[in-house]
């Protein structure tokens, strides 16, 4: 049962109330679950939060109805263990298991896809698949995707414009009610839920910040423009709130919509109950005719798709009978494919009927009635593309058409098969085939006796496309030298060297280059490269061929991304390798988001490619977007902790720099509660008294979240202060007070924020302890056993200097420690080699020392470094 909250939905097969969602594919998120003890939300119901702001409930097995379907669990947090998709897989240091649904197909070994390259149309449509809702569901077989209705889906996603919603608690960030931002990027929340905030930059100024789209059932946001989700397909969605589990009774459940086939206009389909199921079946569905028994076992065509769902067949019998079926009784006998050969039937009146509302009738279809022709394309509600010699391509019902079977005997002759056939369009399916396949005797006689049609196309392709996909290279040399087009494009403007890429074939791309391909062509829509591709693909042999063809390795796309970035954003160490050593890679480029390849490695988290980078390029580290962010910020923001700390350690990174409101990396580490990350930075020698455009010192803003969120959330990961807050024991100051926010204040009091600095609204951050303190009086005593740098009265609200009232331990205290070469605990590349003074640790090597303020480990101001063979004092 998928009943989770953050759960992105769409209307499912029992809804029927109106456009509430906003339209078919339009997109919402469960904000709650229902309870048997709810008066607005019943047991077997979800409120639904659409992108549009409409709030209701709707079924979820309540009175045996659903009206939903899944589009996503991952804002859930549902993800698959270690399962990596096997088309956007990343590698490295940057591996990221399926969230939502898992796609795993039953044609191919340990195959996989995410729900994004599934419904991106990635591996054999004609392969079965199975979708796992979760790691713990049982497995649903999928109908092949050929053919298979999509729908778009519409709602906040990447390109909406957006306006504060529901849940909104950010103030004015937005600029004030009412104002538009446009929505940049759908993201994770670390790693706890998935493509569940939005990225947006508000139209009123500013930068980008990050809202809840799902996470912990929280939106927003609301769609003022929605853009495009991309396409789906609807039947192979999880239906919210049906278990699988119910589908193994001994009894078939034709009511259940697991058995409700997936069926379109045009589909051949069969009842297969006996005369007694059927007339059980037909109650409320049609109704039942004991005529209907006569058509049992026979085939039919699907005429309509009723309101209600239920199905219009109609048999080819001397009346031309149509009777309505509940679907469950229905089994799909057969499909039409692109390039099938079909008969348009010679029935005048009964062509001219069946194309109402189907491409409809004119006249000028006479001469396609009778005929033999081709289908060119498969629409999504069944409707066929079909090419018939000498006449224009007319869209027909399939009620239409009759398929007509290729013979082997006509397979084997292709001398005959070229001169002989009344349609050279029906023709190319099978010379699709050869092309693909390597039928070098068909080929050549195709481009002898039709030399003028080398580039003729069908479905949008043409043959030396096919040809390069597959590597066909004896195939594209016959074509080539029958003056085949190299720059032929298809429908989304791709050339054969596209193909060759997409095909994964060197070999072919080598060839193609030889004979003249534009080794940097860009598609017409999406501006890719043949290297674009294969660094996406993730073929090294790809990519090396293109780069010894002189490939423009500063090509960028319609989102102004280079192979560079494509290579850091997936995680493709290898590749990123090869582009870097490629001649004049221009890493200063930057993306239509405003990020060269260093900024956008350090939003990626890519750990190896910020190092490759700092390697290559040292002088991007402290270089800012047009929002003045640098790498530093964007790895603090998003809790990269060992971006963090490769930028530090090996690019030498500015700790203090601030971008356009005046935050420094640490302002934004507190602010999202990074606890690693702002230990880090500390001890680093970030100065936490620097002041935003607000004026607030990293305290403030830590005092901020506590006092209007108590559970204001700390990512302990990497945080020693954090280990050392939890490890005391709070119970006499209640379990209120235990929240690890409370650390983060101790201790960048500890580590020397000034309590008396006033922000732009006069507030200090005594007063802020005291406005806490008001609902937590035993707070102060908390923050006091934490942040032992001050005896203040904070309670009392003066704004005497604070004492230091730290002193070094004596000398008898602790013995000193030796330099026992351990690993540096700041790097972990050099020996311990290092004791401070007058504390006596030794936990660093030398490089990493001489950065330090104070104790990494006891935290106590460092006087003097002791190495080996000398000392040196502050």
């Amino acid at each position: 049962m998928i009943e989770l909250v953050g759960t992105r939905v769409i209307r499912g097969p029992d809804w029927h109330w109106a456009d509430q969602d906003g339209g078919p594919g339009s997109v919402g998120t469960v904000v709650e679950v229902g309870r048997a003890d709810a008066n607005t939300s019943p047991e077997g119901t979800v409120v639904v939060l659409w992108d549009n702001g409409y709030r209701s409930n709707y079924r979820t097995g309540f009175q045996n109805a659903y009206d939903l379907r899944v589009v996503d669990t991952g804002p859930a947090g549902v993800k698959h263990g270690d399962v990596l998709c096997n088309e956007c897989k990343h590698t490295g240091s940057d591996k990221k298991p399926i969230s939502g649904c898992r796609w795993e197909c039953r044609i191919c070994d340990d195959y996989d896809l995410c729900s994004l390259c599934y419904m991106s149309n990635m591996h054999d449509l004609g392969h079965i698949f199975y979708r796992h809702d979760s790691e713990s569901s049982q497995v649903v077989e999928m109908p092949t995707r050929r053919n298979s209705h999509t729908v778009e889906l519409k709602g906040i996603f990447a390109g909406a414009k957006v306006t504060r919603g529901a849940s909104w608690t950010w103030g004015n960030q937005d600029g004030g009610e009412g104002k538009v931002g446009e929505v940049v990027e759908i993201q994770n929340w670390q790693k706890e839920s998935y493509r569940s905030v939005a990225n947006v930059k508000w139209t009123s100024g500013g930068t980008a910040n990050l809202y809840r789209l799902g996470h912990k059932g929280q939106v927003d946001l609301k769609a003022h423009s929605p853009s495009s989700g991309g396409m789906v397909y609807i039947d192979h969605l999880p239906i919210l709130g049906y278990s699988n589990g119910e589908v193994s009774k001994p009894q078939r459940n034709f009511n259940s919509p697991r058995h409700r086939p997936v069926l379109n206009i045009g589909d051949k389909v069969k009842v297969l109950v006996t005369a007694e199921e059927l007339q059980k079946m037909q109650v409320g569905h049609g109704g039942w005719n004991s005529r209907m028994a006569e058509f049992i076992g026979k085939v039919g065509v699907v005429h309509r798709v009723t309101d209600r769902g239920d199905i219009r067949v109609q048999y080819n019998n001397s009346s031309n009978q149509r009777w309505t079926f509940h679907p469950g009784v229905l089994t799909k006998v057969h499909a039409f494919l692109v390039g099938d050969l079909v008969r348009v039937s010679d029935d005048l009146e009964a062509v001219k009927e069946n194309q109402e509302g189907h491409g409809d009738w004119v006249d000028a279809m006479r001469g396609v009635l009778g005929k033999v022709g081709q289908v060119q394309e498969v629409y999504s509600d069944g409707d066929l593309r079909v090419a018939v010699k000498g006449q224009p391509v007319w869209t027909l019902n399939p009620l239409s058409v009759k398929a007509v079977p290729v013979t082997p005997e006509r397979k084997g002759k292709p001398s005959e098969d070229i001169k002989n056939i009344a349609d050279l369009t029906a023709m190319f399916g099978e010379l699709e085939i050869a092309s693909a396949t390597g039928r070098k005797d068909m080929i050549k006689e195709f481009v002898t006796v039709h030399p003028n049609n080398v580039d003729m196309k069908s479905a949008g392709k043409t043959l030396l496309q096919i040809a390069a996909h597959e590597g066909k290279i004896e195939i594209a040399e016959i074509l080539l030298d029958a003056n085949a087009s190299l720059d032929e494009v298809d429908d989304e403007g791709d050339t054969a060297l596209h193909y060759a890429a997409f095909g994964q074939k060197a070999e072919m791309l080598k060839y193609l280059i030889s004979r003249g391909a534009s080794v940097d062509f860009p598609s017409r829509k999406q501006q890719t490269t043949a290297l674009h591709v294969s660094v996406i693909k993730n073929n090294i042999e790809c990519v090396s061929v293109l780069l010894k063809c002189q490939a423009n390795v500063n090509a960028q796309d319609c989102f102004g991304d280079t192979p560079v970035h494509d290579a850091v954003g997936k995680g493709y160490d290898a590749i990123l390798n090869l582009l870097l050593k490629s001649p004049n890679p221009d890493l200063m480029l930057r993306n239509k988001r405003g990020f060269n390849a260093l900024q956008h490695a350090a939003l990626k988290g890519n750990d190896y490619a910020v190092k490759k980078l700092i390697e290559v390029g040292p002088l991007m580290v402290n270089v800012k977007k047009d929002d003045g962010f640098t790498p530093l910020h964007l790895s603090a923001l998003n809790g990269h902790f060992s971006v963090v700390v490769a930028l530090l350690n090996e690019g030498n990174a500015d700790v203090n720099v601030c971008n356009n409101r005046k935050q420094t990396p640490l302002h934004l580490a507190v602010n999202q509660g990074e606890g690693g990350v702002i230990e880090q930075l500390l001890v680093m020698g970030a100065n936490p008294n620097m002041q935003d455009d607000n004026g607030d010192t990293a305290l403030h803003i830590a005092l901020s979240k506590a006092c209007g969120k108590p559970d204001y959330q700390v990512n302990g990961a990497n945080c020693g202060f954090l280990a050392n807050f939890e490890g005391i024991n709070h119970s006499k100051f209640g379990e209120a007070y235990g929240c690890a926010g409370l650390a983060i204040i101790s201790y960048l009091i500890f580590m020397g924020n000034d309590l008396d600095i006033a922000n732009n609204r006069k507030e200090t951050a005594v007063n802020l302890v005291n406005q806490l303190a008001k609902h937590f009086p035993l707070i102060l005593d908390l923050i006091k056993l934490h942040s032992s740098n001050t005896d203040r009265s904070i309670e009392s609200g003066t704004t005497e200097k604070s004492q230091e009232i730290l002193t070094p331990p004596p000398s008898t205290s602790k013995p000193v420690p030796p330099m026992n070469l351990l690993e540096c605990s700041v790097c972990s590349e050099q020996d311990q080699n290092v004791r401070f003074e007058p504390c006596g640790d030794v936990v660093v090597c030398e490089e990493c020392a001489g950065r330090m303020k104070k104790c990494l480990f006891c935290h106590f101001p460092i006087q003097k470094l002791v190495t080996k063979c000398e000392s040196f004092t502050f």
